[in-house]
């Protein structure tokens, strides 16, 4: 029993010595962004950040219906009952399906998709994986969706390139 025991604790210590090292040289950091981000947002980073694409087609990185993309910005709206009224969508609809919280902080922009007039699908999107600029007010048609990635010339806190997401006109 207290072999057993012994080499549960021993195991345990390498287990946490190992997480220790992985947190430390910050291989997790990529898999924290996937788990606060979405599906449309991983995409952007594996399609700018991993696999080099200079122009993204939101279009193409979805796999569900829509029409309209609405690109919250940080601090973009003081309420949320303002944020519905931004996005045209009844209150109550809107509360139910976004989080308003999550939208207000330097570091992400919120993505609201609609298809015909009903949200079908929000997230948050890391700055980090692409900062969206120049993007025109109000909703982006589906076919409106395209973006050129840039390079800002200034770094991330990881050192890693800040890129700008242009709208393409």
């Amino acid at each position: 029993m207290k072999k057993a025991k012994a080499a549960y604790l021993s195991l345990a210590a390498a287990g946490v010595i190992v997480l220790a090292g992985v947190v430390s040289c910050g291989l997790l950091e990529p898999v924290s962004r996937y788990l606060r981000s979405g599906p449309v947002g991983w995409k952007i980073y594996k399609e700018i950040r991993q696999e080099g694409i200079t122009s993204i087609d939101i279009a193409h990185l979805t796999d569900f219906q829509w029409d309209e993309l609405h690109i919250i910005g940080p601090y973009q709206f003081a309420s949320m009952e303002e944020l519905c009224r931004a996005i045209r969508v009844d209150y109550d609809n809107c509360r139910n399906k976004l989080s308003f919280n999550r939208w207000s902080d330097d570091s992400v922009n919120g993505l609201v998709f609609k298809d015909k007039g009903r949200i079908v699908h929000s997230e948050v999107h890391w700055r980090v994986n692409g900062d969206f600029r120049s993007v025109p007010e109000g909703p982006l048609k589906r076919n409106e969706g395209k973006f050129v990635v840039r390079d800002s010339g200034e770094r991330s806190t990881r050192g890693e390139p800040w890129l700008y997401l242009h709208h393409q006109k």
